[in-house]
């Protein structure tokens, strides 16, 4: 019976997950007695993983030099914080149907005055008043700009 009660007891340890050692000493004039001994050890590597691009800082410095002008009266949008690392880039003019009304490439190196739109489409016509949507491309650039045309 004793050691049927030890085979249970150690069964239940080694069973439930806990390792270690179990040391069970008796004698037959007394109760068994168990002296469990559990060592545990564990090791932990924690390794964090950085990954850094520096595209979303660069993306976020191109803009237009405002959202609205008045072609009607000369002005232009210029589009300012290009970069040498972004190459030559495309420039595509959409109004609020997404209709392209202009399309355009800007070669690098980028010269002053910064590259810009004259509020003109592909037919040297000025456009109407309204919402219209800059799509610049380039090497590890994509960004979407708005800007309101007013007359």
């Amino acid at each position: 019976m004793r050691r049927f009660a030890l085979g249970v007891l150690f069964f239940l340890l080694v069973g439930s997950g806990w390792t270690g050692t179990a040391v069970a000493s008796f004698t037959p004039t007394e109760t068994p007695t168990v002296t469990p001994t559990a060592t545990i050890s564990a090791t932990y590597t924690i390794t964090p993983t950085f990954t850094h691009s520096p595209t979303p800082a660069i993306i976020a410095l191109v803009r237009l030099n405002h959202n609205r002008f008045n072609p009607a009266q000369g002005e232009a949008v210029e589009i300012l914080g290009l970069r040498p690392d972004h190459g030559d880039i495309t420039v595509a003019i959409y109004n609020a149907a997404g209709i392209r009304l202009r399309k355009f490439t800007v070669q690098a190196p980028y010269g002053t005055p910064p590259p810009a739109w004259d509020g003109k489409n592909e037919q040297g016509q000025t456009v109407a008043s309204g919402v219209y949507y800059f799509v610049l491309q380039g090497n590890r650039l994509h960004k979407r700009l708005r800007i309101a045309v007013i007359k």
